[in-house]
């Protein structure tokens, strides 16, 4: 035994001087041997001892880490129409909320795009309504024509018939390659009009560029001059008008305010860097419209290329309709062979006119929809809460969209970030409680992310939870703070408390009541929370583990059990009300036998915790716990408080804990 063997040897040592020094009833002194004295503490009717089950529960195992506050990701917003700004509402370092206007495009262009696209879709809508009436009348004429001709006309016309189709399959595909060059021509003039004006806007911005840079080069020999006297001197000679007691900085600033439209270095900077994005932009513009005008050359090229092929098509189609039609009026010269022709060319006409116009009643649906896609999308919203760091559009400016306009960072939900070890990273997932404790205080937070990748300095795996949207004002971004999380559970676990666990050599054991005897039962030992710890192996829910401590108590020593408790009374947080008396069941089963300790001379009275007890803010159950402290702790005695609480000193205020769990002490 390793923890009290000791304690036995030197109580067994004191037990034979104290017997061989002493007049026994049965003779004593010299009279007395070893043997005798063995037999006498034999007839000892036993230690008395207190035992209790052990409890079936879940069990977990906390670890507790430093940490930081920090606010939420970046969200960059970015049009999804481009146009000129309406309306700004918000600018750089405002806070918006989540579904705020950010700015309105102007939708002048997009209410015309839209009127047009809605009177297409009438016009192709009656249209097409026209020609289904006229083939259906197409039909119904052609189809009292064929029942007057017999089975051979029938059949030679059916071939003129297929020839007519086919020639008209190819003048149609001819029509449509011809309609798609012109169209592509169009197109080609349209993007060579871009180029110039993409051609014009990079000039114009070279030209402001180099303006902007003459400006800063012109401001930089001013404050970068010799002396206040040679500053003072470049300034005038710029148009400056100056007093005689300016330093570099204020003919700067004079300079900027007099002959710039620009108050500062800063904004002078910035506005050659936007002027710089201008050139890019332009010179990005330019690219996008050659690339698009030579995949429109290849375009046109590909029509003329189907366009002549049809006309071979055509030409062919129109060969095999002359010597079908010759073979027709061969059996029916111009009577009946003239009457199928006719028919025939109306119902391919009508059939090309109800296909034609659903065409166009499609495209136009298809416009109709985007114009109304771009109009709901003229007023930008934030999709979170927080705060403008960058905006990029100015009033009454242009947006692009291409191009953020927007960043705000998410403050609608902080975070703690913690580092942990491999082996904690290995039991978190996101969705885990964590508890933050901030100068006693607590709050709480969940799990979101668990790297897989420990960091490159800290060699330590990052992990982030999300704080509970009630406690995220209480906590600054920035602020150091603790955490506590679950790192290791057991469900449906044998437990005891720490206390009734010895060590032999490092071996776990407790002592079991058996028929009258303590028996040393060896352990094996799983996850703790600092009051409990989980028996592995060598415990059942059914044996009686000793509960208190003695200093005779030994293995195969006799006992006498005076009281078996059902279970061992443990804290659960599913039961807060009762913490308080379960912590005073395990205190009374480990620490009953003690006695209180004198108070200090000094007149200051202190007190000691006699097992895990809360800490609360005012004396009642119900009152905020600030911690649990854990067994042995000192605290400072204030005053014995009604309903047996006792006050004490606390982070430099008071609180209460339960005087059950305290005793006073030096």
């Amino acid at each position: 035994m390793k923890r009290y063997k000791g304690i036995l040897a030197a109580a067994l040592g004191a037990a034979v001087i104290a017997l061989a020094g002493c007049d026994l009833p049965w003779g004593g002194g010299d009279d007395m041997d070893y043997m005798d004295m063995m037999a006498l503490m034999e007839e000892d009717p036993g230690i008395n001892v207190e035992t209790a089950y052990p409890v079936v529960r879940t069990i977990s195992q906390s670890g507790s880490y430093i940490g930081t506050i920090e606010t939420g990701d970046k969200v960059s917003i970015t049009p999804r129409v481009g146009g000129y700004v309406k309306e700004k509402f918000f600018g750089l370092g405002d806070f918006v909320n989540a579904g705020d206007v950010l700015f309105t495009i102007d939708d002048t262009d997009l209410q015309l795009s839209k009127k047009k696209a809605e009177a297409d879709v009438r016009d192709a809508s009656a249209a097409l309504a026209k020609d289904k009436a006229d083939n259906e009348a197409t039909k119904f004429e052609v189809n009292e024509t064929l029942n007057t001709l017999d089975e051979k006309s029938i059949e030679n016309y059916n071939n003129i018939q297929k020839a007519l189709r086919s020639e008209y399959e190819a003048q149609l595909d001819l029509y449509k390659a011809c309609e798609s060059e012109g169209v592509h021509k169009k197109d080609g003039e349209y993007l060579e009009d871009l180029i110039r004006k993409d051609d014009d806007a990079l000039e114009n911005a070279k030209e402001f560029t180099k303006k902007l840079k003459d400006e800063k080069s012109i401001y930089d020999s001013i404050v970068n001059a010799a002396s206040d006297a040679e500053a003072r001197a470049i300034a005038t000679n710029n148009g400056v008008t100056v007093d005689a007691g300016w330093t570099k900085a204020q003919c700067g600033t004079g300079y900027l305010t007099q002959k710039t439209a620009y108050a500062s270095d800063s904004e002078l900077s910035g506005a050659i860097s936007t002027s710089e994005g201008a050139e890019n932009s332009a010179i990005a513009s330019k690219g996008t419209h050659e690339s698009s005008k030579r995949a429109n050359n290849l375009s046109i090229v590909s029509d003329q290329v189907a366009a002549e092929k049809e006309k071979g098509n055509i030409a062919g189609a129109q060969e095999d309709i002359a010597l079908k039609r010759k073979i027709a009026a061969d059996y029916e010269i111009f009577t009946k062979a003239k009457l199928w022709a006719a028919s025939q060319a109306k119902l391919a006409a009508g059939d090309a006119s109800v296909l034609s116009a659903n065409v166009r009643l499609s495209k136009a649906q298809i416009d109709l929809e985007i114009a109304n896609a771009k109009l709901n999308n003229t007023s930008v919203v934030s999709p979170v809460s927080g705060e403008i760091v960058e905006c990029k559009i100015d009033d009454f400016g242009t947006c692009s969209d291409s191009g953020v306009a927007y960043t705000i960072i998410d403050t609608s939900a902080k975070k703690a970030v913690f580092y942990v070890t491999g082996d904690a990273k290995n039991n978190m997932a996101a969705g885990q409680k964590v508890t933050i404790d901030k100068s006693g205080t607590q709050y709480s937070a969940t799990v979101d992310h668990v790297s897989d990748t420990p960091d490159e300095k800290k060699h330590l795996y990052r992990v982030t939870a999300v704080i509970s949207e009630n406690d995220m004002a209480a906590l600054d971004a920035g602020t150091n703070v603790r955490l506590i999380t679950s790192i290791k559970t057991s469900e449906n676990a044998l437990t005891v408390p720490i206390g009734v666990v010895y060590y032999d050599e490092g071996r776990a054991f407790v002592y079991v009541a058996k028929d009258g005897l303590a028996v040393k039962t060896m352990i094996e030992t799983g996850v703790d929370d600092t009051v409990d710890i989980e028996v592995v192996s060598g415990l059942t829910a059914d044996d009686q583990v000793i509960v208190n401590w003695s200093a005779q108590l030994q293995d195969k020593a006799a006992v006498n059990v005076t009281n078996t408790a059902e279970k061992i009374v443990v804290n659960t947080p599913a039961d807060e009300a009762g913490e308080e008396a379960a912590g005073a069941a395990v205190a009374e089963t480990m620490d009953g036998a003690d006695e209180a300790e004198p108070a200090a001379q000094d007149g200051t009275v202190y007190v000691e915790t006699t097992s895990n007890v809360n800490v609360r803010k005012d004396p009642t159950t119900d009152s905020e716990r600030l911690e649990t402290a854990p067994k042995g702790t000192r605290f400072v005695k204030i005053a014995d408080e009604a309903g047996g609480w006792t006050k004490i000193i606390y982070n430099d205020g008071e609180a209460y804990v339960s005087s059950d769990y305290v005793r006073e002490c030096e």
